[in-house]
């Protein structure tokens, strides 16, 4: 350990710095009169001590009004005064130590609170960034802060942000925290490094908008964004760090006993806000003008108030007082930027920049988002926020973006119209939209005749883009609702299809509000903006709203329409499926086998429509019945039909390959559904594009195959960036999101990691109650992951607490003989032996375990789960004779099912191997031992 110290200060072993910290907090405590006696009396024989605590006082006292009390910040600038900083000191001796499970391997970093280190978690062989804070016996505000930043992290999941692993105190009370290790540079400097043009620039720029709008939705503001805490990995990625001297909204931080004050060492004056000197409110208008100054030095390579130079006094002067220049004014005078940058920057990127700056919060954009939200206006070519809407703007606006409005695009736009868009392949929708009267498509032929072709020659026009003009254009149509009230259920289909679902709810809602006013609400055409609402609401989370409107548009149709039409059938199987996932399964059940029969009675027969009700009825079998087998031969058969009509190779084919590829790995059959998944994922990504949530979706579902394959390290980074996709899409909470986070939990899980696993399970938990409620099966399977990660944590009473509010719950929704309310009441039993409640942990077994063998003859996971729950109870008790052969027969499944390394297996021949040492059979239980090894070194199940 290296004690040896260096600079100014002499002397700086850990001891000594706490003592150091100790004594400068307590004078600063006291009048200025009366420090020179207690420094005289606590550095008795000290010169040197009391040298350096007399430095640290004097830089105490040059702080400026705006910033007192800043004592954390102070601390830290003082040591690197006294040499602290430079590595030669204390931070050096954690190296080749050990904090809980993690070995210190070297430092990397300095932070406003502690140092940075490499670390490994050598179970799982995982490079992580620890941090520790630094002197925390002698500077109580430096541990608050620091346990705030942990408390912080703990909120934050999203791919954007590096996120926290494990944390813990050492015995002396020092917290450490193990965070994402991020390998990469700087955003400024990777936009150096790969010379990065500007759009380039402003897309990479986007995902940190993401980032800090996430963490503002969870009511943090990060209050230290600049280039050195938002790192770059060579994939592109974004990660933003440092939350140290974040600040929680709506909470009192000194009453909460947390110093969140920012300090000279703390806080990077050119990167600040003006209230961050002033004293004025904190809000996430503080990160918006923080993004500000980063994107301004992204764009120009300088800071907007780097002409103030000098101390960081001056550059928090310059920061309150001067209004910064125009980023064009500034561009070229770096070395090396493109010449013409600064015509690339006049105008939309000068008024964002601005905008973002302004000196009074009300002045700048309300949140992240909305800045991010500009960026993407200007890259698509369409009005931004930050410019006044003169009349001369817009025009030239529209014709920069649309000057090649004839041909192929045309026709895109017309498919639009239609209803194809994203929906290209639903033959309902398609046929629903060939009705879409001559004068709507005049209206979108018009959107191309505004253009000027010899503006931009041969430029691609995104669809989206035009829909934008579509938008502006549909208020002229007042004077014709019944015109206008078509567009608006047009481009609400085309908004959702382009995964903007938000965007496509206001637009339904409207065209179902006028379509009702002019023929009132049972009338097939508002049925059609009914379906497309409900479509969108469950695209948003809301599967109650998005039953009550398809229930609405179903009765109007059978009614209007009659039973047997392709649009009502469509609509009751769409019913069906969001019934079946509320866990109505008899209705569900109802509705699809009567659409699947209409359909195929209906003249001429119709095999695309006859497969998707089969897809949809083998939804519900599998989800309601757990009938597996008989859900798979739906699907095949559904497939079968795909793969004649249209070929193996359509892209029609991938609504057939995306369930069966998720049912085939519940069953087991890795392999296959690893194939199928993947297959599906290639042709939805063809349909839809790269960005759409259904190829999010997709990956999620890749994701669970190798999840559930045990290729976890796979998973895990496929569900970060699915995570990364649906915040990009969906504001707040989601039900995709949840179980997102649930599939990176559950991979934490499966490897052992179980003290990560509380950090994605309990924020997905969570949001999963708020959005269903209490009483709901998501809501009962949240409480049961949440249980068993409690369970495998020793947290045994909150464990019994969750699983038993997830027994109770799906007993009562689906029967206490039900897979799920028999899986969770055998982890509530293994909950209560461990509280040492043998008795009723027993009983409860024993009952589960009875329903299981009925349910499963030929053996089954949830039978082998319970028999070793059971066998481990009795052993508890002393009762080895009878544990033994049920942990025999658990251990002969597991064998017989997963791999040698698979946790469950080795954890079940552990417990026999240490029964039957407890009943004196030696030989048995080396023999088992031998057996386990042998399997796991030759690599194949036995």
């Amino acid at each position: 350990m290296n004690t040896s110290g260096s600079g100014t200060g002499g002397d700086h072993t850990p001891t000594r710095w706490t003592r150091l910290q100790e004594i400068f907090h307590a004078a600063v405590a006291l009048r200025e009169a009366a420090r020179p006696a207690f420094l005289d009396g606590a550095c008795r024989d000290e010169p040197a001590l009391r040298a350096d605590v007399d430095k640290m006082l004097r830089v105490d006292a040059l702080a400026d009004a705006a910033l007192d009390g800043v004592r954390a910040g102070i601390a830290e600038l003082a040591a690197e005064a006294l040499g602290e900083a430079d590595g030669s000191g204390a931070d050096d001796s954690w190296e080749g130590r050990t904090l809980g499970a993690y070995r210190v391997l070297r430092k990397i970093g300095q932070g406003g609170m502690g140092a940075v280190y490499e670390a490994e978690r050598e179970d799982v062989h995982k490079r992580v960034a620890l941090k520790v804070v630094r002197g925390a016996l002698g500077a109580p505000d430096l541990v608050r802060r620091f346990l705030l930043e942990r408390r912080v992290l703990a909120r934050l999941a999203h791919p954007g942000i590096a996120g926290l692993l494990d944390a813990g105190m050492l015995d002396d009370d020092t917290p450490w925290l193990a965070m994402e290790l991020v390998d990469g540079a700087p955003i400024t400097r990777y936009c150096e490094q790969h010379e990065l043009d500007v759009a380039t620039r402003l897309r990479l720029f986007l995902q940190v908008c993401e980032a800090v709008d996430y963490a503002h939705a969870h009511l943090i503001v990060h209050r230290d964004i600049k280039p050195s805490n938002v790192m770059v990995d060579e994939g592109g990625r974004v990660k933003l760090l440092d939350f140290g001297i974040a600040k929680l909204l709506g909470q009192d931080d000194d009453a909460a006993g947390e110093s969140t004050r920012t300090g000279l060492r703390v806080l990077s004056p050119e990167y600040a806000a003006p209230e961050q000197f002033t004293g004025a409110p904190i809000t996430t208008a503080t990160d918006v003008h923080a993004l500000g100054v980063l994107l301004f030095e992204l764009l120009t390579g300088e800071r907007p108030y780097a002409a103030a130079g000098g101390s960081a006094m001056a550059a928090a002067q310059a920061v309150v007082e001067t209004e910064p220049p125009r980023p064009s004014s500034v561009a070229g005078r770096s070395a090396g930027r493109e010449k013409r940058a600064d015509r690339r920057l006049a105008g939309d990127l000068d008024a964002i920049c601005l905008k973002a700056l302004a000196k009074d919060p009300a002045r700048r954009y309300r949140s992240a988002r909305q800045l991010g939200d500009d960026i993407v206006r200007h890259l698509e070519g369409v009005p931004v926020e930050a410019r006044l809407p003169t009349l001369g703007y817009r025009v030239g606006r529209f014709l920069r973006r649309n000057a090649a409005l004839v041909g192929a695009a045309a026709l895109v736009t017309l498919a639009l119209a239609t209803g194809l868009g994203a929906a290209l392949w639903q033959s309902a929708q398609a046929q629903a939209a060939q009705a879409e009267s001559e004068e709507v498509t005049a209206f979108v032929v018009g959107l191309f005749e505004a253009g000027d072709p010899e503006v931009t020659l041969g430029e691609e026009i995104p669809v989206r883009t035009i829909l934008e003009q579509g938008s502006r254009r549909v208020e002229e149509l007042a004077e014709e609702p019944r015109i206008q009230a078509r567009m608006l259920s047009v481009m609400a289909r085309a908004y959702r299809g382009l995964g903007d679902p938000q965007r496509a709810r206001g637009l339904a809602e409207r065209a179902i509000a006028l379509r009702s006013s002019l023929v009132g609400r049972d009338d097939a055409e508002v049925a059609a903006s009914l379906a497309t609402l409900a479509q969108t609401l469950d695209d948003l989370g809301d599967e109650g709203g998005a039953i009550e409107k398809h229930r609405e548009a179903l009765e109007v149709l059978r009614g209007q329409l009659g039973p047997a039409h392709e649009r009502t059938t469509y609509t009751a199987l769409r019913l069906s499926r969001l019934l079946a996932l509320e866990g109505q399964w008899e209705e569900a059940q109802g509705l699809a086998e009567e659409a699947l029969r209409r359909r195929r009675e209906a003249r001429p027969s119709d095999p695309e429509a006859e497969a998707e009700a089969l897809r949809t009825l083998a939804t519900v079998r599998w989800w309601g019945p757990q009938d597996l087998d008989g859900a798979e031969a739906l699907y095949r058969e559904a497939l079968a039909i795909q793969e004649r009509l249209f070929g193996p190779d359509d892209a029609r084919v991938e609504s057939g390959l995306v369930p069966l590829g998720g049912l085939l790995a519940q069953q087991r059959k890795f392999e296959e559904a690893e194939s199928v998944a993947r297959r599906a994922l290639e042709l939805r990504t063809r349909i839809y594009g790269p960005d759409h949530p259904a190829v999010a979706f997709q990956l999620s579902n890749v994701a669970y195959v190798l999840s559930n394959a045990g290729r976890h390290d796979e998973a895990e980074t496929l569900y970060r960036e699915v995570v990364e996709r649906y915040r990009a899409v969906f504001p707040g909470d989601h039900p995709r999101i949840a179980t997102a986070l649930t599939g990176i939990a559950v991979t934490f899980g499966r490897r052992g990691m179980v003290d990560s696993t509380l950090t994605y399970m309990e924020p997905a938990a969570a949001m999963i109650a708020r959005l269903n409620g209490p009483d709901h099966p998501e809501t009962a399977l949240a409480h049961h992951n949440l249980g068993m990660s409690y369970l495998r944590l020793g947290r045994h009473e909150q464990a019994a607490h969750e699983l038993e509010l997830a027994y109770e719950l799906r007993s009562r929704l689906h029967g206490a003989s039900s897979p799920g309310a028999l899986r969770s009441g055998a982890a509530y039993a293994s909950a209560l032996a461990e509280l040492g409640r043998y008795t009723d942990a027993e009983r409860l077994l024993t009952t589960l375990l009875a329903h299981q063998r009925e349910q499963h003859p030929e053996g089954h996971p949830d039978v082998a789960v319970s028999l070793q729950h059971l066998g481990e109870i009795l052993e508890r008790q002393g009762r080895v004779e009878e544990a033994i052969p049920l942990l025999e027969e658990a251990l002969a499944w597991w064998r017989s099912a997963a791999n040698p390394d698979t946790l469950r297996r080795r954890s079940v021949a552990d417990l026999l191997v240490r029964v039957h040492e407890a009943a004196g059979r030696s030989d048995q239980a080396n023999r088992i031992r031998q057996d386990e090894r042998a399997a796991r070194t030759a690599g194949v199940q036995r």
